[in-house]
C-alpha cells in the first residue's frame, strides 16, 4: 500500500510476513502510475534484483495487568516489538494512546495518561505499537479498561496531623489488589490501617509546611499505577503549637 509518495521517492507499508524467520534477497518491485484516462492501463515502472530483508511479523505474547483504568502500567512482552525498527514511536490501546515508560524489543511499558476517560467501560480493546520504520504489531482483545473508581465520602472531612481518615468509594483500587501511595496534598500517608476496594482507613501524615489552613486533594495510587482522586476536598489544618506550660514545675500527682 502506498503510504507517501513524490518525485523521487515512494514510501509503501507492506503485508504481514509469511516468514517465521527472516529472508533476505533480490526482489522485484513494480509500480504501476496512475492511468493517463479511463480504460488505459497505468505505466508499469519496474527496479529488478532490489536487496531487502522481509522480518516474521512482530508478537506481543503477554500484556500484565490485563486491565485497568486511568494511570495504570502495564508491560507488555514479546518478540520483535520493534518491527524490524529502532525504536516505537507510539503505543495505543484502544483508542487511546499510552505513554512509552520503557521499551526494547522484547519489554515494554506503557502507562496511560491520568487525565484519559473511557466512554463506555469496561470495554474489551486492541493494543498496538508502531516502530520507527512505520511497522505495526498489534494484539487483538487484549486489554479491558474498567469503570473508573470513585470516591464518595470522606469522615472526617478536616484534621490535621495524626488525624484518622475514612475513605468511601469504589473500586478504590482501579483493577489493582492494594494501595501502593496515598498522597494528602503534598504529603505521602505512611499508615494505613486497614484497606478495602470500597474503603481506607488511614492516620494523617506529619505536615510542617502547613501555617494556614488549606483544601487539598486525596489521591490514591494503587499497586498497579492506577489512580484515584477524591472530589471532596480535604481541609489540612496547621499542626498545633505548644506556646506556655504554667507552672514549668511540680510534683508527682
Amino acid at each position: 500500500v502506498v503510504v507517501q509518495q513524490g518525485p523521487m521517492s515512494v514510501r509503501v507499508a507492506l503485508a504481514a510476513s509469511p516468514f517465521h524467520t527472516s529472508v533476505s534477497g533480490g526482489v522485484e518491485v513494480r509500480l504501476a502510475t496512475a492511468a493517463p484516462q479511463p480504460g488505459l492501463p497505468g505505466q508499469i515502472i519496474t527496479a529488478g534484483n532490489v536487496s531487502f530483508t522481509y522480518r516474521p511479523t512482530g508478537q506481543i505474547t503477554a500484556v500484565q495487568p490485563g486491565r485497568g483504568q486511568r494511570g495504570t502500567r502495564v508491560t507488555l512482552t514479546g518478540r520483535d516489538l520493534f518491527g524490524g525498527g529502532s525504536a516505537l514511536l507510539s503505543a495505543t490501546v484502544g483508542k487511546h494512546r499510552w505513554t512509552i515508560v520503557s521499551q526494547t524489543n522484547q519489554l515494554v511499558q506503557l502507562r496511560l495518561n491520568s487525565t484519559a476517560l473511557v466512554s463506555q467501560p469496561p470495554e474489551l480493546v486492541d493494543i498496538q505499537l508502531e516502530a520507527s520504520t512505520g511497522a505495526i504489531v498489534q494484539l487483538s482483545n487484549a486489554f479491558t479498561y474498567l469503570q473508573h473508581s470513585t470516591v464518595t465520602n470522606l469522615e472526617p472531612s478536616r484534621g490535621r496531623w495524626g488525624t484518622r481518615v475514612a475513605l468511601f468509594g469504589q473500586r478504590l483500587f482501579g483493577g489493582g489488589t492494594r494501595s501502593a501511595t496515598i498522597t494528602v496534598g503534598q504529603d505521602t500517608v505512611s499508615t494505613v490501617l486497614n484497606e478495602t476496594s470500597t474503603s481506607l482507613l488511614f492516620r494523617l501524615p506529619l505536615s510542617t509546611s502547613r501555617t494556614v489552613p488549606d483544601n487539598v486533594t486525596i489521591v490514591i495510587e494503587s499497586n498497579t499505577g492506577a489512580l484515584t482522586t477524591s472530589p471532596v476536598p480535604f481541609l489540612l489544618l496547621p499542626q498545633s503549637i505548644v506556646t506556655a506550660v504554667q507552672p514549668s514545675n511540680g510534683k508527682s500527682n
